[in-house]
């Protein structure tokens, strides 16, 4: 079970978050917040800031305006020496994986470990094994990461992103490139992490099933700002002719073919 809290508030918070590229602002005050335990999914159009908030939010952005908490730290100007201790904490499925091709499935696992802790090796086997279980993967340790197909990269991924037995999971397009089949069941492992270990969830998506499969409240960027924030059942009964045009997948209305490809 994931340890209580050593901070008050919002797992997550940010407040009046603006980044820009090449004079382009992306975000242009971005409020949002995520409670110890909570699943936050974020939708949005493509180009929207989906994927630069979580990299603001993670540190790998500097800010343009605005401010970061992270469990209970204010992040907006932390040095590396002072993401060092945060990033243990943190565990991040990127949408492409990331995985390491030379290295087998185990080695890759293995890597935070060997990087960020003290464990021996023999212990270090024992919970790469554990992590592989957790994801269904179990005997895959010696495979390389070619012999896999995408959904089982993705779930080596997602094994080597628990490794530290993370607080706070990034998830950046979990379910892209995957069946529908193997997409329920990262969804499945998403939810359950969050139920049985008690972990914090940030969901990047445009995969509306994942968002309804994991959300414990969905917020939709639009515009570089939160336009909804609120649960699942109110995400599907909006009558707002933005956010029910991107939920029916609706090519036109107020979200025109020329702005959304402005936005990409």
């Amino acid at each position: 079970m994931a340890k209580e809290p050593d901070y008050s508030g919002p797992a997550i918070k940010t407040e009046g978050l603006v980044k820009a590229f090449g004079g382009r602002q992306v975000l242009s005050g971005v409020d949002m917040h995520v409670d110890p335990g909570e699943v936050l999914v974020v939708i949005g159009i493509s180009g929207c800031g989906k994927s630069t908030l979580l990299r603001s939010v993670i540190g790998a952005y500097r800010l343009d305006g605005g401010s970061v908490r992270l469990l209970g730290r204010d992040v907006t100007t932390a040095s590396e020496d002072e993401w060092l201790p945060l990033r243990r904490r943190l565990g991040i499925l990127f949408q492409q994986g990331a995985l390491y091709t030379s290295m087998s499935v185990g080695e890759n696992i293995a890597l935070p470990m060997r990087e960020h802790t003290d464990l021996a090796d023999p212990v270090i086997e024992i919970m790469v094994r554990m992590k592989l279980d957790l994801v269904g993967l179990g005997g895959t340790e010696d495979l390389m990461p070619a012999q896999l197909s995408g959904g089982m990269q993705k779930r080596v991924a997602l094994a080597r992103a628990l490794a530290l037995d993370p607080e706070v999971m990034f998830y950046d397009e979990p379910t892209t490139g995957l069946d529908p089949i193997m997409a329920g069941t990262v969804n499945r492992l998403i939810t359950d992490f969050n139920r049985k270990l008690g972990v914090t969830s940030l969901v990047i998506t445009q995969d509306m099933n994942c968002c309804y499969a994991v959300a414990d409240r969905v917020i939709m960027l639009y515009e570089g700002k939160v336009y909804f924030n609120g649960t699942v059942d109110h995400l599907r009964t909006s009558s707002d002719p933005v956010v029910e045009q991107f939920v029916e997948g609706r090519p036109d209305g107020p979200v025109s073919h020329r702005s959304a490809m402005a936005s990409a």
